[in-house]
């Protein structure tokens, strides 16, 4: 079965894990930073829905993490469609193992979270300290790493085709 294009239900779902990245993950914090939710399910995403759907998906669900927060519409929403993009050109990778996807998840929260912050400061947006901005760098990809390993099995049922 290959890849499918975007319906309503991927909005709803989309829409959902927005909810629970700002409702409950973000309360989930260790050293004051949360694993992405969203990133992980967009590079899951990459395997089941076409190229454009994606990154349209990656697109709406920054634009409403931009919407929820007090944040510059737009700054999440480019930084999540950078992610989407990234997510489908490696899609091929992330079917080969526990290590492998992972690794791909790692970089594509470090693209994201980099993307962010250069935009966030060409924007005036960025008050953080430096170090705090270098924690959370490099906090946030190693928790999605971690969260990426432990949920791959389930994950794999879900998302990846091949390994069915």
């Amino acid at each position: 079965m290959g890849p499918r294009p975007l319906s309503i239900t991927h909005g709803v779902g989309v829409g959902g894990v927005v909810v629970l990245q700002t409702s409950v993950v973000g309360r989930l914090q260790v050293a004051g930073a949360s694993p992405d939710l969203v990133i992980m399910v967009l590079a899951y995403a990459a395997f089941r829905l076409r190229d454009n759907g994606v990154v349209v998906l990656g697109f709406v669900s920054g634009l409403l993490l931009d919407a929820s927060g007090t944040s510059v519409i737009g700054l999440l929403a480019f930084a999540m469609t950078l992610v989407a993009w990234g997510a489908t050109l490696t899609r091929e990778q992330g079917g080969r193992g526990v290590l492998v996807n992972a690794l791909r998840i790692l970089l594509l929260t470090l693209a994201g979270i980099a993307a962010h912050t250069v935009i966030s400061i060409a924007f005036g947006e960025w008050s953080l300290a430096v170090w705090e901005g270098l924690r959370r760098m490099a906090l946030i990809p190693l928790l999605n790493f971690a969260l990426a390993v432990v949920l791959f099995p389930l994950s794999n049922r879900l998302w990846v085709p091949s390994l069915k």
